[in-house]
């Protein structure tokens, strides 16, 4: 129970994941990336009453994106994300709603145009042990130009510890 609010699927992705993510465009064959390193931490900050996710992306040459979201209780199920990204900062509005018992959604949309610009599903394994993130990226007109593919793990090691039940 977070701000009166119940969650059933968040707080089982605390922790560390590492995997590798392919960019692509909206062909799936041509205009693909090199494969990216991806790595996230997610975790619940009592003090604030909210999850906090740190993401990084790194090319094979080195160079990192990272970015940070705080994922905000607005009732049961849902959240509200802010981000440090210049993309998010402005008119953008990201909701994620728990499916299931084991699926996040986030969905941003412009707030000015009212056009979706992300829509992002991340689907777990019934162990919490790897999961699946599918991005798609729109344009201010509505035209999907991008879509990401993540395939990761759950890390457990000194720092995480073993995966300990949510209060």
């Amino acid at each position: 129970n977070v701000r009166g609010f119940t969650f059933s699927v968040i707080h089982k992705m605390e922790g560390k994941w590492s995997g590798t993510a392919v960019h692509t465009g909206v062909d799936l064959f041509q205009h693909r990336q090199e494969p990216h390193a991806c790595s996230s931490k997610l975790f619940f900050d009592a003090s604030q009453q909210t999850w906090v996710e740190k993401q990084l992306f790194t090319n094979k040459i080195g160079m990192s994106n990272s970015r940070t979201f705080h994922y905000i209780p607005q009732s049961n199920a849902t959240l509200y994300a802010e981000a440090d990204d210049p993309e998010f900062m402005e008119d953008t509005i990201m909701k994620i709603e728990e499916l299931g018992s084991n699926v996040l959604v986030l969905t941003a949309v412009n707030a000015t145009t009212g056009q979706v610009v992300v829509t992002e599903t991340i689907t777990c394994s019934a162990d919490f042990h790897s999961r699946v993130r599918t991005v798609q990226r729109f344009d201010s007109f509505g035209e999907l130009y991008g879509i990401i593919i993540c395939k990761e793990k759950k890390v457990l090691d000194i720092e995480t510890g073993a995966l300990t039940p949510f209060p």
